[in-house]
């Protein structure tokens, strides 16, 4: 398991890590750093203790704001693939209700190729649109 080592406020730390995470322990232990610093010289807090608190709390209420907006987001984006996947289900309907028109002179019932056509067509940007939100929600 690699290691990183990581200063966060005047102090070293060696962690073991994942492998390909160091970049990103790397980067959490400076928002961290930067946190805690930012605290103490707001002037307000000198013991230690109490600094590395308020830097934990401060940087996980930024990540939980973060994660409600990135779900809300997304409830929304399903919401409106929701709809318009509807929409065009609706359509499909509504062209399959319609009557089948035969050729003139001709005995075989043979149904319209351009309400085929459309419904084909209509059919694809469902399942686009489908496959398109599976993508977004991370299930394929």
């Amino acid at each position: 398991m690699p290691e990183v080592t990581v200063n966060i406020y005047s102090r070293t730390y060696r962690l073991a890590v994942s492998t390909g995470e160091e970049g990103l322990i790397q980067q959490c232990a400076e928002l961290v750093d930067k946190q805690m610093k930012a605290i103490r010289e707001g002037g307000k807090v000198i013991n230690q203790d109490q600094i590395a608190v308020l830097a934990a709390l401060e940087v996980a209420y930024e990540a939980q704001k973060k994660a409600e907006k990135l779900a809300f987001e997304e409830t929304q984006c399903v919401a409106t693939k929701d709809a318009e996947i509807e929409s065009l289900k609706a359509r499909i309907r509504e062209l399959e209700a319609r009557p089948v028109v035969q050729p003139a002179g001709s005995g075989n019932a043979s149904p319209d190729a351009a309400l085929l056509r459309e419904i084909e067509k209509l059919s694809k940007q469902c399942e686009e649109a489908i496959f398109t939100d599976i993508r977004k929600t991370g299930l394929f």
